[in-house]
C-alpha cells in the first residue's frame, strides 16, 4: 500500500514537472512583467534619497584613547552619542543654521549613529533626497555635536574625523534589487497558479486517469479521425462530427 502511494506521489510529481516545464514561456514572461512594474514604479514613484557619513574621534583628559572601562563598552558608546546627537538642542542648532524648513523630530529621523566595530570611531549619518543637503546636514551636526560631547560627557576634546561626501548615487531605493525581488515573485505567482489550475483539474485525459478514478479497465482508445481519414482532425470537423 505504501508503495502505491509513493508511486503515485512520484508521479504527480513528474506531471507537475511537466506541467511547469510546458508553461515555461509563460511563466518566464510574468516574471519580467514584473520585473518591469517594478523597474517604472522604483523609477516614477520612489523618490530617490542619499546619505552623507562624517565621523568624530573622541579623547580622554589624560589625552589617551578611550577604552572600553572610560565609556562601559562600544554599544553604550553608541547610545550616549545617539542621545546627544538627537537631542532637541543639538538639532535646533542645526536647524537654526542651515535655516531648514523642518522640526526636530522631522530631522531625527534623518540622522543615525553607529560605531565601526574595533573602533572609537563614531559615525554619523545623514539621509535626505537632496545630495547637498544631505551633507551640510551631517557636517553641521559633526560640528555642534563636537561642542555638546566636550562639555557633556567631560573628555578633553573631540576631533571631527572626517566630514560628509558629497553622494554622488543615490542609496535608496535599489533599482536592481527591486527588480530582482519582483521578478522572482511573478514567476513564483505564476508557478503556483500553473500548479493550483493542475491540482484542481479533475478532467478525466488518459486511459490510467479512468482506472484510477473510476476503478474501470479501459479496452481500448478510439482515435479522433477527420473527414479526411487523417487521426487528431481539427475543432471544426470533430463539431460536424458531434452534429
Amino acid at each position: 500500500m505504501e508503495e502505491k502511494k509513493q508511486d503515485e506521489i512520484e508521479i504527480d510529481l513528474g506531471q507537475i514537472a511537466s506541467v511547469l516545464w510546458s508553461k515555461a514561456v509563460v511563466i518566464i514572461l510574468t516574471g519580467l512583467l514584473f520585473a518591469l512594474l517594478a523597474f517604472l514604479g522604483t523609477k516614477l514613484l520612489i523618490k530617490p534619497t542619499y546619505e552623507s557619513t562624517a565621523s568624530i574621534y573622541i579623547v580622554n583628559k589624560q589625552g589617551e584613547n578611550l577604552t572600553t572601562s572610560d565609556l562601559s563598552s562600544a554599544e553604550m558608546l553608541t547610545k550616549d552619542c545617539q542621545k546627544i546627537i538627537t537631542n532637541r538642542t543639538v538639532l535646533d542648532e542645526v536647524i537654526d543654521t542651515l535655516q531648514l524648513p523642518v522640526e526636530h523630530n522631522a530631522l531625527a529621523k534623518q540622522l543615525s549613529v553607529s560605531v565601526p566595530t574595533d573602533t572609537r570611531i563614531i559615525e554619523i549619518t545623514a539621509t535626505n533626497q537632496d545630495p547637498n543637503q544631505a551633507k551640510e546636514i551631517v557636517d553641521t551636526v559633526a560640528d555642534v555635536t563636537r561642542e555638546k560631547i566636550t562639555a557633556i560627557m567631560g573628555v578633553e576634546e573631540v576631533n571631527v574625523f572626517e566630514y560628509g561626501d558629497l553622494p554622488l548615487h543615490p542609496s535608496s531605493p535599489s533599482v536592481m534589487r527591486n527588480c530582482m525581488i519582483a521578478g522572482v515573485l511573478g514567476i513564483f505567482l505564476a508557478a503556483l497558479i500553473v500548479i493550483l489550475h493542475f491540482i484542481m483539474d479533475d478532467t478525466i485525459k488518459t486511459g490510467d486517469d479512468v482506472t484510477n478514478y473510476l476503478g474501470l479497465t479501459t479496452i481500448g482508445l478510439i482515435p479522433d479521425v477527420d473527414d479526411n481519414g487523417s487521426v487528431g482532425g481539427s475543432s471544426n470537423n470533430k463539431r460536424k462530427k458531434r452534429g
